[in-house]
């Protein structure tokens, strides 16, 4: 979780399951619910795969540009890890690709980290499109390859609906215990940088 709150001037949000909210960059709407693996979903009998797995970590944005209608100029996309799939797979002996995050997110600039989530369920449009990943997802699959998202929960944008839905909703609601609310600055807490830091007044 994260200490704090953003001050801002967001009325209160109703914690419904599905969420809409507006960034200032992109109007998107989430659903929270759980969701089964389905057929884009590749299980393995073996538990321990990943032993003998060769894993390829990859940080979209400085991979490959393979489509230059999107994101900075020069930045890397899902496009362009599809256009790398023989190099990954029969140059460098991958057979597993980690990726980055790549949901909707906060990050504007091309140096983009992509942990300060806005929505879970949406390709940053940076990347391209979730028709996109799901391109990717079914090619690397249909070569024996695995596919892993590092997705990592805890890590949100203020603008996101779970931290909105625990700042305003001040109350028991089902996340106002998702994050970690003090009404000042912890003693000797700095943040990783002078922006990250930040806590909740009323």
């Amino acid at each position: 979780g994260s200490s704090g709150g953003s001050g801002s001037t967001t009325p209160p949000v109703t914690d419904t399951g599905t969420y809409e909210a507006d960034d200032g960059l992109a109007t998107f709407t989430s659903s929270l619910n759980a969701t089964s693996p389905d057929s884009r979903s590749l299980g393995d009998d073996t538990s321990d795969w990943y032993k003998d797995a060769i894993i390829y970590h990859l940080w979209m944005s400085a991979f490959c540009d393979g489509d230059s209608s999107i994101g900075a100029s020069g930045e890397g996309d899902i496009a362009g890890i599809i256009n790398k799939l023989d190099y990954l797979q029969y140059d460098l002996g991958v057979t597993t690709i980690w990726l980055s995050p790549f949901y909707q997110s906060a990050s504007t600039s091309a140096n983009r980290h992509n942990y300060d989530v806005i929505d879970h369920c949406t390709v940053n449009p940076v990347y391209g499109t979730n028709d996109k990943l799901f391109e990717l997802i079914n090619q690397v699959h249909s070569r024996g390859m695995k596919i892993i998202f590092d997705w990592v929960p805890n890590h949100v944008s203020s603008s996101h609906p779970w931290f909105l839905v625990s700042e305003y909703n001040t109350d028991s609601n089902s996340k106002r215990n998702w994050f970690t609310w003090n009404t000042s600055k912890p003693s000797g807490w700095t943040g990783w940088d002078s922006s990250s830091d930040f806590y909740y007044t009323t």
